[in-house]
């Protein structure tokens, strides 16, 4: 397989033997298994759309690039109908993948473009000193005028568990749209409110820094604390999804997004030039100017990256002296993975929309850092977040 060739695999998969290769890729660790679920669900749905007539915006196709890869092949056993072709026919998929770099790409418009923006896979697992400080996903949708109705917040409460759930019962929430800014002197992560004031309700976890808002036009879970995996935020915002469709019913998605803010305050590093051993070079501007450099005390930058034609991402970063730690610096990364435009609200493609987002966002911050710093954070562990 040449270096530049494309192996698209969503029909095969909706073949009877389409699960035992999810399975496949699942076990060699080729895909996670918040992946395949993902996969699953989406070929589940676009087999409905198909039969309906329906398969267009909305949905999620998947595609594998196998860089071709000089090394002998691996000893795998053979995947049978499970593979690209029938045995003696070559190598399977999944051995094409095992011994080649594995890459998945998103869209989210069948037969549309894929994602132009090539990173390697990202490394998963958990830091063992994360430096997250916040993860918020959000979606938005039509105004619904009955969240207002305290029956409606009860309802909703009942759907995340009630009693025996994550939340605290629903407090009455009179709050406008939220804005994130980093403030450039103490790092600390602000809101600013903007648009109208929105009656609604928030849910906060029991004895931990999660919080479930649920407002007229959008419904959103957040957390401030230790963040174990994307699997744990998942799994609250799986039903936290399901609970805002079940009792609000939406008709439209608006815009669906998952951000997260790093803040890096370890290693210590006394002078924005240090940033270097840490960060991409290529990310500090002009605190790495041979001249004006040394004279660089702090920054901010804004960058609006587009990996597909129905997805964006605004990355800001920022360092800066740490308020906190007098004569060091802190530096941000504060990454926000979306997507805008009316389409069906499916909560469980929104699922699968938000997985793509976080390897993306995943791949953002360990590309922005240095192997050094990875190490760093990785500790004595193999692995990242």
């Amino acid at each position: 397989m040449h270096d530049e060739e494309w192996t698209t695999f969503f029909e095969r998969l909706q073949q009877p033997s389409g699960a035992d290769l999810l399975d496949e890729l699942a076990e060699f660790e080729l895909i996670g298994d918040s992946t395949r679920e993902s996969v699953l669900s989406a070929l589940d749905r676009a087999a409905v759309r198909r039969t309906a007539g329906a398969v267009g915006k909305g949905g999620c196709l998947w595609s594998v690039r196998a860089s071709h890869s000089a090394s002998s092949p691996s000893a795998l056993p053979r995947a049978g109908a499970a593979g690209v072709g029938a045995a003696g026919a070559g190598p399977t998929l999944t051995e094409r993948c095992a011994e080649s770099r594995l890459q998945l790409r998103f869209n989210f418009s069948h037969g549309g473009p894929s994602l132009s923006l090539e990173l390697p896979p990202p490394v998963h697992g958990q830091l063992p000193r994360p430096p997250l400080t916040l993860v918020v996903c959000q979606i938005r949708f039509e105004t619904k005028a009955a969240v207002g109705d305290g029956r409606t917040a009860l309802r909703f409460y009942e759907e995340l568990g009630g009693n025996a759930g994550h939340y605290d019962r629903p407090e009455k929430a009179d709050v406008r749209s939220l804005a994130l800014e980093v403030d450039s002197q103490s790092g600390a992560v602000r809101t600013l409110p903007t648009g109208p004031a929105l009656n609604g309700w928030r849910l906060r976890g029991r004895d931990e820094p999660w919080l479930v808002s649920l407002m007229p036009e959008f419904v959103s879970l957040e957390t401030t604390g230790p963040y174990s995996s994307w699997k744990g935020f998942r799994s609250r915002l799986t039903r936290v999804l399901a609970a805002a469709e079940a009792v609000l019913a939406p008709e439209t998605e608006q815009r669906l997004g998952l951000r997260y803010v790093d803040q890096i305050a370890e290693p210590e590093v006394a002078a924005p030039q240090d940033w270097a051993d840490y960060i991409e070079p290529s990310l500090l501007g002009m605190a790495m100017h041979p001249k004006l450099g040394a004279a660089v005390t702090k920054a901010q930058q804004h960058f609006e990256l587009r990996p597909s034609d129905d997805c964006g991402c605004l990355v800001r970063q920022s360092f800066f002296p740490d308020e906190e730690r007098p004569g060091r610096q802190s530096f941000v990364l504060d990454t926000d993975v979306f997507r805008e435009g009316a389409r069906l609200f499916d909560s469980a493609e929104a699922l699968s929309a938000a997985d793509a987002f976080h390897t993306f966002a995943l791949q953002v911050f360990q590309q922005s850092i240095t192997g050094k710093l990875f190490d760093l954070l990785r500790g004595a562990n193999a692995a990242a977040r």
